[in-house]
């Protein structure tokens, strides 16, 4: 089957302090090298991350979950690539995961991913996520639109 988890846009001063907190955080890739993510996008993906597991083994013991849709808007947008790259390193070689394919839908969300360099900066870092996406479920699909 299809899970979906969506998360939401800013609604309280607390959801404001994680967009400010811009400072970057270096996150080893295997493959990649270093990834800069936006640190307070990445600290909600880190401090949710065992109960997005635990949810979606939960969710797959019940029925298998073909496809896993990280979707938002915003801030919601941000988060769902946050947890998205978290899954990718979460499960990177693993012969099991609890989801088939891994989908991420978002809009008008902010830049949280940098390489480093104007060479290898946004946009690079999204190609490299979904190059890794692609790489990890091979089924997956998405796009970039500049």
């Amino acid at each position: 089957g299809r899970c979906f988890l969506v998360f939401r846009g800013s609604e309280s001063a607390f959801d404001w302090l994680e967009n400010f907190h811009a400072s970057l955080k270096g996150v080893a890739v295997p493959g990649w090298g270093e990834l800069l993510i936006h640190s307070g996008y990445w600290g909600a993906a880190e401090g949710e991350g065992g109960r997005l597991v635990e949810a979606l083994e939960a969710a797959a013991a019940d029925r298998p979950v073909g496809n896993l849709v990280l979707c938002g808007g915003s801030k919601g947008g941000a988060n769902a690539l946050a947890a998205a790259v978290w899954l990718l390193l979460r499960y990177a070689g693993a012969a099991a995961k609890p989801f088939g394919e891994l989908s991420i839908v978002v809009f008008g969300a902010p830049n949280i991913l940098g390489r480093g360099s104007d060479e290898h900066g946004s946009a690079g870092a999204l190609r490299h996520l979904q190059d890794a996406l692609q790489s990890n479920a091979p089924s997956s699909r998405s796009w970039l639109f500049s």
